[in-house]
């Protein structure tokens, strides 16, 4: 091997220790960056378990709601009831 083809090498040689400094920074770089995007969906999914949560919630809030409104219109009821016989017994001339 002469001078040249030494020459010749210890360019290819350093071509690809630089290409391989390259893809190791690039390595990291998407390591970095899937990770942040792993964070990301690890949030949003949390975010969509919690929406779930939030919504179930107000679905039961909503039902008991319901039933004291229901509630509220048999006790009206029943003291419209209690006012109209008292009306009717005409307390007024005892």
């Amino acid at each position: 091997m002469g001078l040249e083809e030494l020459a010749i090498l210890e360019e290819k040689i350093n071509t690809l220790l630089d290409a391989i400094k390259k893809l190791r920074a690039q390595n990291t770089r998407l390591t970095q960056d899937n990770q942040e995007l792993h964070n990301q969906l690890e949030g949003k999914k949390s975010g969509s378990t919690e929406a779930v949560e939030l919504k179930e919630q107000l679905g039961k809030m909503e039902e008991e709601n319901q039933i004291l409104l229901n509630e509220r219109d048999i006790v009206k009821k029943r003291i419209e009831d209690l006012i109209n016989g008292l009306d009717s017994i005409n307390l007024s001339s005892v």
